[in-house]
């Protein structure tokens, strides 16, 4: 961490975008550093605290509100009332996390392939769900998950760090959307999500209150509020990320074709091609398994402060997801 603070102090360079990086670097070493004991066969379980750790097993707070399925779990009841911070100065210590104010954004989007293979080796890169654990154990993708780069969230930060879980008010805190009405009142919206922001672990329904309502709660209402109309909200914010989406469509959808040919296997070189301006490009063990872009408040694209950690002199795999037993 020491190094990772340094090289903020060096890069000029709005250091708000360097923040996701050092979440997922951090998140990583989390989940890949945790030891102890085992526990039974993967169970849903909605948590209203923080993450929860059972021997290398992890419980990230979210999903439905049981046994009824009708409300989502509120993970923000335990929430820092202050921004992380990465520098000590005003640009993010004095901000008080209210929506609308941010300075940067950050699209996140997954390779779906990639991503369920890091959940069999108990890696969780959207921190929603549980259990997380090591397969068999934990949570795991259902099949057939497709070869696609899908919306992980659209992300406000601050230069020099970033808010999560903003109130509306000082009267009106951080809550859940209505899952059910929402679903009703913006059935194009939940379609669209479905294929564009999609949850490779569970039914559609169920991202509700799982990936979506996660992204919504910590992210979402910093983007921005609708007053107490927190149903308004989400639709606003999932609409905004898809837009931000659509500006890189044509990188997206180029990929998508890669990773549709017999080979499937591209240089990191002709990925970076793709975009106008530099992106972070990720991979795991040569697979791809994200892309972020960085954008201006105004949402234009703006350079990329890091490639990211694929070799964009080498050849990236996009590798179909093989489940650990083929009827799974």
């Amino acid at each position: 961490m020491m190094v990772l603070m340094m090289v903020l102090r060096v890069i000029r360079f709005p250091i708000a975008i360097m923040q996701a990086w050092i979440y997922s670097a951090v998140a990583h070493s989390l989940l890949v550093g945790v030891e102890g004991a085992v526990t039974k066969a993967p169970v849903w379980s909605a948590s209203t605290t923080s993450e929860s750790l059972t021997g290398d097993v992890i419980d990230y707070p979210g999903g439905w509100i049981l046994p009824q399925r009708n409300q989502c779990v509120d993970i923000c009841t335990k929430s820092s009332p202050t921004p992380t911070c990465f520098v000590n100065t005003t640009d993010c210590i004095d901000k008080k996390q209210e929506p609308g104010d941010y300075d940067t954004l950050i699209l996140e989007q997954i390779f779906l392939p990639q991503y369920c293979r890091d959940l069999l080796d108990g890696i969780d890169s959207t921190v929603a769900h549980r259990p997380v654990a090591p397969y068999p154990r934990g949570i795991r993708c259902l099949a057939p998950v497709r070869s696609i780069l899908s919306i992980h969230g659209l992300w406000p930060n601050y230069d020099g760090g970033y808010p999560s879980c903003c109130n509306v008010s000082s009267v009106i805190r951080n809550n859940p959307f209505d899952p059910l009405a929402f679903r009703a009142q913006h059935p194009r919206l939940v379609r669209s999500m479905a294929e564009r922001w999609s949850d490779p672990t569970q039914p559609r329904d169920d991202a509700l209150c799982e990936l979506w309502n996660h992204e919504f709660q910590k992210h979402g209402l910093c983007y921005a509020s609708a007053g107490e109309d927190f149903n308004t909200a989400a639709a606003r914010y999932f609409t905004a990320a898809m837009a931000v989406a659509d500006t890189v469509g044509a990188a997206t959808s180029q990929i998508h074709a890669w990773a549709a040919t017999e080979s499937a296997i591209v240089s990191g070189a002709d990925i970076a091609q793709l975009y106008r301006r530099g992106v972070q490009i990720d991979c795991t063990n040569g697979q791809l398994a994200r892309i972020r872009t960085c954008w201006a408040k105004d949402s234009s694209q703006v350079d990329c402060p890091a490639p990211g950690s694929c070799n964009l002199a080498a050849s990236i795999r996009l590798d179909a997801y093989a489940p650990p037993h083929p009827f799974e």
